[in-house]
């Protein structure tokens, strides 16, 4: 995060007691088995209220949602780990939308307050001089009339820990207030398991064949063969570094060339991959979208087929924005501590439901995309209560002020459309690319993630 030296001083002190506080805190409470079975988004779903009780016991009247920090194993917190630091953030505030409302002790919600956030530099909850500036900040209201902005009386945040093993995930959900009081526990810290999907959210690759965490998806050990090349000016990048858990590192890309990613299968297998492929947390296959990646819509890899060649963020079947490599200012500017995924690229890859043949109209496309799953298609998880946990696991927020909460609540169980952000490879001249929609069910947990870094934030 830009900011002054002080601040940095303030804002690391603040960083070591509060994770000091959190560990012995959460380390105290075990989870049980009940807990380690649930999902995150399940968990939320069931905290929502509670944490809404906690606010209202403050008499806080309009609420935001910032992004959260991660701690994966014996690591410090960190608030760029991989794409799960803002989507649990838009998962909580998906959740505190969806929960009841208290008509006697109204709580109005702002909409993705991290995007504010990151346009002022200095802001922090975890300093005094960054609550001031947050605090001073205008936000736009999540429901309410079109182009109305709030202060808020508190934000709400969380820490999550991650044990080294991939198994278990703890949140402390924390409320920040405009008052000057401590930063404080909301509620009981939350337990949950960490499933396949969660680990490319933690920036972790991993195969189903031969690796810890979560058991493995039924079907055996994957067979396929994926290949991912990126280049600069049109030349392959080799990867310098790999890290113990597998990430690897590419030289960082310089202002004016021109990157691009290309995919392509090396297996005889007849059925369809999917593959999401996200830039800064951002879906090359649709410009803007930040949704969960069993929701976003994917590339599709035909075995035998031309590489897909992606060279920015898809807008229609027509036409993409090329990327852009940002200048060492804006740069600087795109790593303040609220921001998008800085520098991080992640490929994840779903098999065909049944993995069968092609399904019927892709035969002969050299690039197609598939839609993202149908409402039929809910993952098991979701089957419960499924409009509202889909729409917490998905972690999209609508662009869009409706009238009143009810209203948003209805956008998010119905998906609404999506929205627009910024990252250090970004987008800039609009180019030609048509690309084919394919209707093709895909499974809803991905197979194999590969990670890889192009860009070391500077703080």
């Amino acid at each position: 995060m830009s900011t002054c030296s002080q601040g940095v001083h303030d804002r690391d002190r603040c960083q070591g007691v509060l994770s000091s506080l959190l560990l012995a805190v959460c380390m105290a409470v075990c989870a049980s088995p009940a807990f380690a079975e649930s999902t995150i988004s399940q968990e939320l779903q069931k905290n929502a209220l509670v944490i809404l009780d906690s606010l209202r016991a403050r008499n806080c009247k309009t609420v935001g949602v910032l992004k959260f920090r991660v701690k994966m194993g014996a690591d410090a917190p960190s608030d760029n780990v991989g794409t799960f630091n803002l989507l649990a953030a838009s998962r909580l505030e998906n959740a505190l939308t969806l929960a009841e409302p208290n008509p006697e002790k109204p709580i109005r919600l702002v909409r993705d307050a991290s995007s504010v956030a990151t346009s002022v530099k200095g802001t922090s909850h975890l300093s005094p001089e960054g609550r001031g500036k947050l605090f001073s900040l205008d936000y736009p209201v999540a429901w309410g009339e079109s182009g109305e902005k709030l202060k808020v009386d508190a934000f709400v945040t969380g820490v999550a820990m991650v044990d080294a093993n991939l198994q278990t995930l703890q949140i402390c959900v924390l409320g920040v207030f405009s008052k000057g009081e401590p930063i404080q526990l909301l509620a009981p810290p939350i337990s949950c398991q960490v499933t396949w999907d969660l680990i490319p959210e933690l920036g972790k690759p991993f195969s189903t064949r031969g690796v810890g965490g979560p058991q493995a998806p039924a079907g055996g050990a994957p067979r396929e063969a994926v290949e991912f090349r990126v280049y600069y000016d049109g030349r392959p990048v080799d990867a310098r570094e790999r890290d113990a858990e597998g990430v690897f590192w590419i030289p960082e890309p310089k202002t004016g060339q021109k990157v691009e990613f290309q995919l392509w299968r090396s297996d005889n297998l007849k059925h369809l991959i999917g593959a999401v492929l996200k830039v800064n947390g951002e879906n090359t296959a649709r410009k803007g979208e930040r949704d969960a990646s069993a929701f976003c819509r994917k590339w599709l890899l035909k075995p035998q087929a031309s590489p897909i060649r992606v060279g920015g963020y898809q807008t229609d079947t027509e036409r993409r924005d090329d990327f852009r490599i940002a200048t060492p200012e804006e740069s600087r500017e795109l790593e303040m501590y609220y921001g998008s995924d800085v520098g991080l690229i992640t490929l994840e890859l779903f098999r065909e439901v049944g993995a069968g043949p092609p399904v019927p109209g892709h035969k002969g496309s050299p690039e197609g995309l598939a839609g993202g799953p149908k409402k039929e298609d809910v993952p098991e998880d979701l089957a419960d209560d499924s409009p509202d946990l889909a729409a917490i696991k998905k972690g999209f927020i609508p662009p869009t002020t409706p009238p009143d909460q009810e209203a948003r609540q209805t956008q998010l169980r119905s998906g609404a459309t999506v929205f627009a952000s910024r990252g250090v490879i970004t987008s800039g001249h609009s180019s030609r690319h048509q690309i084919e929609l394919v209707d093709c069910k895909l499974e809803e947990q991905p197979f194999r993630c590969f990670v890889l870094r192009y860009y070391k934030p500077s703080r």
